[in-house]
């Protein structure tokens, strides 16, 4: 009938997120009840570092979120245990805007350390029972939080899920508990733990334990682990309770090339993995996607085609969901990844093309066509070229003509955006990330040329400057975006 849910209604797009049609009489000639069943029945976006959420578009996202196709919204306990993201300054305002709208709650993430560490009773725990902690391979028991319980200590266990059960008894609320090993994970290497196998072994006795300990008071909930580093592969020795969900983590997936690309060394291990879960383990696997990291720095890596590649991969074989991290701050960057994603998660054999058409129409009307070419060139470019994790520095030939392509689209944006309304705006926005791209690949031609950290240092500060500027406009994440973090990725010293 003509609506378009482009993006939650966050203030930067000034009532423009969606459309909807005027008209005085509306006509439904179809069927009376009309049924979709999703392809992948979990389409999950992660709140996670929460650098650009509040109450406000917090409520957005919730809000926006059914309209699009999305069904989980995923909220850390803790995370990294800063007091800063959590799901429990959320769940006063967020709890009955979900339940309102049927959508799956999950909280958890990375920490077992919510439940049992250094300072659990004040500090006292460790002190009485130092041998419950992580042993590192010097012989010495650990206090910091990266270092996993001593899993072969059975009262350990005992104290942590009796913590976990005390948290779920106050969250009546959550319907999936992510149950993860700290980022970074060091686990025990007492001659106890030793004795337990692998990394991954250890992994899968301890969630199998917490998620059988849990099954009688809590039967509908469900039990969540990752697929990830270590325990990218499933266990040999033991396995995984079908009832509990795994999300696999494909983090260090490279981009120029698709999912199952078997020239692709990172990728064929990806692939490789997934398949052995699928025939290993018999409950239900969901990619944990990075079709936005935060690593990218809100670079405008727009992926509709490498998504929906990916998508029909991943549900050709046998995966349950997919999910993608949303950050307000730079919504807008990322808009065409989060809008074709919940679309071809519930229908991959989509034509993406003819979506994207639909889009562009809504988000830039007579402007359409040119924007579509813009978005082009942003699937294009930045994962092949940009400073990213897995794509290589290419030749100054290369990036001298990519340049030109952005000159030439930053030429015809400029003679398309007039005034303020909404096309203009969102061409604007365009724009802003196409100024953002064209200086990153300048610093990319830089150290291709061998220039100077000198040389590099004032294009570094100029996109800073770029990213304090365009602050609450929709592009860029400003406290993910700073000179040393660009420095770093750009592998240069200043």
């Amino acid at each position: 009938m003509g609506c378009r849910w482009l993006a939650p209604g966050y203030d930067f797009y000034e009532g423009a997120a969606e459309v909807v049609p005027e008209t005085k009489t509306v006509v439904c000639s179809g069927p009376e009840r009309v049924v979709v069943k999703p392809a992948l029945p979990n389409r999950k976006i992660y709140v996670e570092e929460g650098l650009s959420h509040d109450e406000r578009n917090l409520r957005q996202l919730v809000e926006w979120m059914p309209k699009a196709g999305y069904n989980t919204l995923v909220v850390p306990i803790d995370y990294q245990g800063k007091g800063r993201v959590m799901w429990d300054k959320m769940r006063g305002f967020l709890t009955p805007e979900l339940r309102k709208r049927g959508i799956t709650l999950e909280v958890g993430g990375h920490g077992y350390q919510n439940f049992l560490n250094a300072s659990s009773d004040g500090g006292a725990l460790y002190d009485a029972h130092p041998e419950w902690f992580g042993m590192d391979e010097q012989g010495e028991r650990r206090r910091e939080p990266r270092y996993v319980i001593c899993t072969s200590q059975s009262r350990a266990v005992e104290y942590l899920i009796d913590s976990v059960r005390g948290y779920l008894r106050a969250h009546p609320e959550i319907d999936t508990f992510a149950f993860w090993p700290p980022d970074g994970a060091r686990w025990c290497r007492c001659d106890a733990c030793r004795a337990l196998g692998p990394d991954s072994e250890k992994h899968v006795r301890l969630v199998n334990r917490v998620a059988e300990a849990l099954r009688e008071e809590f039967p509908r909930l469900r039990v969540e682990c990752l697929a990830y580093e270590a325990y990218l592969d499933p266990a040999r020795e033991n396995s995984l309770s079908p009832d509990v969900m795994v999300d696999f983590c494909p983090i260090d997936q490279c981009f120029e090339t698709q999912i199952d690309d078997a020239a692709n060394p990172k990728n064929r291990m990806y692939v490789t993995a997934f398949r052995r879960w699928r025939d290993r383990f018999g409950g239900q696997i969901n990619l944990y996607s990075y079709y936005r990291k935060y690593v990218w720095r809100s670079l405008p890596l727009v992926l509709p085609h490498y998504i929906a590649g990916d998508v029909r991969w991943y549900a050709a074989n046998g995966a349950s969901g997919v999910s993608i991290y949303g950050e307000p701050g730079d919504w807008a960057a990322y808009e065409v990844n989060h809008y074709v994603l919940a679309r071809v998660a519930a229908n991959p054999a989509l034509d993406v093309d003819s979506l994207l058409c639909d889009f562009t129409q809504a988000r830039y009307g007579r402007h359409a066509a040119f924007a579509r070419e813009v978005l082009d060139l942003f699937e294009r470019l930045p994962r092949r070229g940009a400073a990213i994790p897995n794509t290589t520095l290419k030749t100054v030939a290369e990036y001298d003509g990519w340049l030109a392509e952005i000159d030439a689209a930053a030429a015809g944006l400029a003679r398309r955006i007039r005034g303020n309304d909404p096309y203009s705006r969102a061409l604007r926005r365009l724009s802003l990330s196409l100024e953002y791209l064209r200086d990153e690949f300048a610093l990319c031609r830089l150290r291709a040329a061998g220039g100077s950290a000198g040389d590099a240092g004032v294009l570094i500060d100029r996109m800073v400057r770029w990213a304090d500027s365009c602050a609450g406009q929709g592009v860029v994440v400003t406290c993910n975006f700073t000179a040393p973090r660009l420095g770093w990725r750009h592998g240069l010293k200043r």
